[in-house]
């Protein structure tokens, strides 16, 4: 069989009606989604369509029959097909659609200001994307006495009491995704300033103290 190249089905009408079907039944993607958040989407401009039995909505998420919009809360994550027919006995349209899980919330790498007893002493955690509802608290150590971690704001904040260095993770928590970031913490003996004057070495443990205070980053 002998085909040409401007018309492969010439010699088919079946084949040429299968391949006009097939340019009408196409697929395309939509704008990803992600679970949790709003989503709507216009998926045609006909004014009536139905829903066919291979659409696979996610849960959450509506679209009914003369509804050309996909909209809700996408309650799980995947791949979904959503096939519908416009018009009657119009073109099939199969849309595909991404549904992702929300971002895990990544700590900033931070360097704080260095610590002192007896010296007020106030930084704050961030993220590198900032979101208002991260619930901030420490594990895996303790935060230096005369120290705390507001939960709501990130910010660090305190008198210390005791010199030394202390370590402990600060956890970001966004719903049911969390990420761990060590903290060092060095905290220095008060040093007047008459003293730190006649000591060269006070100034140059002060920097020490300043380099090795930081928030790192690590998988949570």
């Amino acid at each position: 069989m002998v085909r040409s190249m401007q018309d492969p089905f010439a010699d088919n009408a079946a084949l040429r009606g299968h391949a006009r079907l097939a340019a009408l039944r196409y697929s395309r993607r939509l704008p990803s989604a992600v679970v949790g958040e709003c989503y709507h989407v216009e998926l045609t401009d006909q004014p009536q369509v139905r829903r066919l039995a291979g659409t696979q909505l996610p849960p959450g998420m509506c679209f009914g029959d003369g509804d050309r919009v996909l909209s809700g809360l996408p309650e799980a994550a995947g791949t979904f097909v959503v096939e519908f027919e416009e018009l009657q006995g119009g073109p099939v349209r199969r849309w595909v659609l991404e549904v992702a899980d929300p971002p895990q919330p990544q700590i900033a790498r931070t360097p704080l200001p260095a610590a002192s007893v007896g010296v007020y002493f106030s930084a704050s955690m961030r993220l590198c994307t900032p979101d208002a509802t991260v619930i901030w608290s420490v594990c895996d150590g303790r935060l230096p006495p005369g120290l705390r971690l507001d939960a709501h704001s990130g910010r660090l904040y305190g008198v210390p009491t005791q010199a030394g260095v202390w370590c402990c993770s600060v956890r970001a928590q966004q719903g049911a995704r969390a990420s761990l970031a060590p903290l060092a913490l060095v905290v220095g003996a008060r040093v007047s300033p008459c003293e730190s004057a006649r000591t060269p070495v006070a100034s140059v443990l002060h920097e020490v103290r300043a380099r090795h205070t930081t928030v790192g980053m690590v998988p949570g």
